[in-house]
């Protein structure tokens, strides 16, 4: 036994190293037939073979073995051989088999999946063309290979994979598919799968700002390797055609065709030695297949337009026709794709909806009564929420909506069940963003929907004492009966008033936990930043005390007073002392606010950029100062001795810089504020002449 269990670990490792004269000798010498178990998954050695992409040996086995051969054995998944060809791709051992075993086109494993439907699984689109034109042909009952066991369809699989441009092959062909919902528990159809993926989209990935021109340079999928079409000319329009009109384009298109071989060569190498560029490209060819599919299945899909409260799952029968389903069997999911891709935030999704199916806009669930509007802001999608906003005739009714439990849109911003932390930095930007949201939201409504009242205590959360209030309640049910109902009974009113609660109110209540983390890291921060800020003085004035070179002990002017490099030394040295006091001041000032609400706002975010400003300029200037410290004393008169001085000096600051650029770049809307109110308030004659008449929005274009 030994021996043999020898025999079969050889075979299978020449099997891995595809050495196909060993494999043949060492079968031979086992006595057994390529349909026996050869693993302990219950595979052959031709399963073995073709999931090893062992296409050579596995078409010399058929020959060796030809005709007496069980190629309709299954093994422990109930898998055969074509279905393992399917999953790797090789459609030439495909036909073979087929040949040879005809029957195992319509042959199922374990989870009910025929050949076909594995080649979608695993994306192979060569194999999936080629089995779906024999089925067609063979005229097979179709509903047997387009469905599993749990009800998924190929258009389900190809999509939950990734396989987009499969899947947009898979819709076209079989178009009845598109509605068709699958029962794994989220009852979903293709559209709505594609709408939870937001990572297959370019607005679902940020990218940096070099990642982001690569991106926009990456020639498009549609252009690649095809040769830009011109028109033919037309002598009567052209003059330059009148004499060699099919020269003239033919030149032009050589030209043409050159320039855009060389642009791919040239991608080609960049992906080959950078593999940064490489996966990039890979993303941008994925998210150009997902939309191509997103868009054929759009103008399919007219889900918009159902009043009904649930949505049943849709079957097939074996004709390819769609059964509606039993009201008993109805399970129903209440956003549509449009307002699914609103929550994802999937821009691509939802403006091409709208703009094939403008009156999509009005759309409103069912159940919550939610409208765009309400998704939007419920999900923190701004930039859907700006693409609503530019329709001026829909947002006059999209604003006034008030949904099933009473809330206006304003009440939406305090909704923190989809709330997952901000597009920012840290709870104090995190908070500014949500103030900038309710402000945001407030401009859009109608001034007397700001004083609205609903009542939101089902979704203010319930800390953990309360949990055990409650609890602890329930269990003493009997003993306090009587007095829960005498409380209830003398405290309705206040409930109520308490309970009925203004968007303001709401959006201050359940941001209580947010403030309290605002708060924390505000102060320590500001109290880290502080002590920086002092010892980088305290430097500074020891600097100036101790001056380079010395002074005459006689007049007490110093000595190299006359140096350039002392001139440069005093000025760094005092505006280092300057601003990292005043970078103190604002600490300070941070320190000894109220730290309210509102003041997060713009003070004290304004306050902590300030610092940061003259906290980064203090520590820059101290090390020019140093540098020309170094210099004074040591007198050094070579050129690239100094410039080394300096590059080591501009070192750290550099490294704080980088460090400290992703919060800059974050406060930028608290410096376009500012910027707002010095507009404001200096006369046009102070500004310079390129920001003269010019709005807030395009300074920030400027910005």
């Amino acid at each position: 036994m030994d021996e043999e269990f020898s025999k079969f670990t050889e075979l299978y490792i020449s099997l891995m190293k595809g050495d196909k004269s060993e494999v043949i000798e060492k079968y031979g010498e086992l006595g057994t037939t390529p349909s026996e178990a050869f693993s302990i998954s219950g595979d052959s050695i031709l399963h073995v073979a073709i999931y090893m992409r062992q296409e050579s040996i596995a078409r010399e086995i058929l020959k060796r073995y030809n005709p007496p051969l069980d190629l309709g054995q299954q093994n422990a998944l109930g898998d055969t051989v074509l279905h393992e060809a399917a999953a790797a791709n090789m459609t030439s051992i495909a036909k073979d088999l087929l040949i040879l075993a005809p029957e195992l086109l319509s042959m199922q494993n374990h989870n009910e999946e025929t050949p076909l439907f594995t080649a979608a699984r695993f994306g192979s689109t060569e194999m999936f063309e080629l089995l779906a034109d024999l089925v067609e042909k063979k005229q097979q009952p179709i509903y047997r290979h387009l469905t599993e066991k749990d009800g998924s369809t190929l258009l389900h699989m190809a999509i939950l994979a990734e396989f987009f441009d499969l899947a947009l092959k898979i819709a076209m062909k079989y178009p009845y598919l598109i509605e068709i919902k699958n029962k794994n528990g989220n009852g979903m159809n293709g559209l709505q799968l594609l709408s939870k993926n937001p990572s297959a989209f370019k607005s679902g990935r940020k990218y940096g700002l070099l990642k982001t021109f690569i991106y926009y340079c990456i020639p498009s999928k549609d252009t690649e390797g095809k040769e830009d079409s011109l028109p033919r000319g037309n002598s009567e329009l052209d003059p330059m055609h009148t004499v060699h009109p099919r020269f003239y384009s033919t030149v032009i298109r050589i030209l043409t065709s050159v320039a855009g071989r060389t642009n791919m060569s040239i991608w080609r190498f960049l992906r080959q030695v950078w593999p940064m560029m490489e996966r990039i490209y890979k993303a941008k060819k994925r998210h150009e297949s997902a939309f191509k599919l997103a868009k054929f299945l759009i103008e399919k899909d007219h889900s918009w337009m159902r009043s009904s409260k649930k949505e049943g799952l849709s079957n097939i029968n074996p004709n390819g026709e769609e059964i509606p389903p039993k009201p008993e069997n109805l399970k129903g999911i209440t956003l549509t794709p449009l307002l699914m891709a609103t929550s994802t935030g999937i821009k691509e999704i939802v403006e091409e909806i709208l703009t094939v199916y403008p009156q999509a806009v009005d759309h409103v669930t069912p159940d919550e009564g939610w409208n765009i509007l309400h998704v939007a802001i419920s999900h923190r999608q701004l930039e859907i929420f700006h693409a609503v906003k530019k329709m001026d005739i829909p947002m006059t009714r999209l604003v006034r909506r008030i949904d099933e439990d009473g809330y206006t849109i304003l009440h939406h911003v305090g909704v923190m069940k989809y709330y997952t932390g901000g597009t920012l930095p840290g709870p104090v930007l995190q908070l500014q963003e949500e103030l900038q949201w309710f402000e945001r939201v407030l401009k859009i409504i109608p001034s007397h929907y700001e004083m609205h009242r609903c009542n939101t205590t089902h979704q203010i959360p319930q800390s953990a004492e309360a949990a055990q209030d409650k609890c602890y309640q329930e269990f003493h049910a009997r003993i306090f009966k009587e007095v829960q109902e005498y409380l209830k009974r003398t405290s309705q009113k206040n409930e109520a008033s308490q309970t009925l609660q203004t968007a303001r109110e709401f959006f201050e209540q359940t941001h209580v936990e947010l403030l309290k983390e605002a708060q924390e890291w505000l102060k320590r921060t500001s109290e880290a930043c502080s002590a920086v800020a002092v010892l980088i003085a305290t430097v500074a004035f020891a600097a100036a005390y101790t001056v380079p070179g010395g002074s005459n002990q006689e007049t007490g002017v110093p000595i190299l007073l006359h140096d350039p490099f002392f001139l440069v030394f005093t000025v760094m040295d005092v505006l280092s002392l300057a601003s990292s006091l005043t970078s103190v001041v604002m600490f300070l000032s941070i320190l000894t606010s109220p730290f309210e609400l509102q003041d997060f706002r713009h003070s004290l975010p304004q306050k902590l950029t300030l610092g940061f400003i003259f906290l980064f300029f203090s520590v820059a200037v101290t090390m020019l100062a140093f540098a020309a410290t170094i210099i004074l004393i040591i007198h050094l008169k070579k050129r690239w001795t100094t410039t080394l001085i300096y590059t080591a000096a501009f070192l750290p600051v550099s490294v704080f810089a980088l460090l400290q650029f992703p919060l800059y770049v974050a406060f930028m809307s608290t410096v376009r504020f500012s910027w707002k109110v010095i507009r404001s308030v200096l006369p046009c004659r102070f500004l310079p002449s390129r920001f003269k008449n010019t709005t807030t929005g395009s300074f920030y274009k400027i910005l």
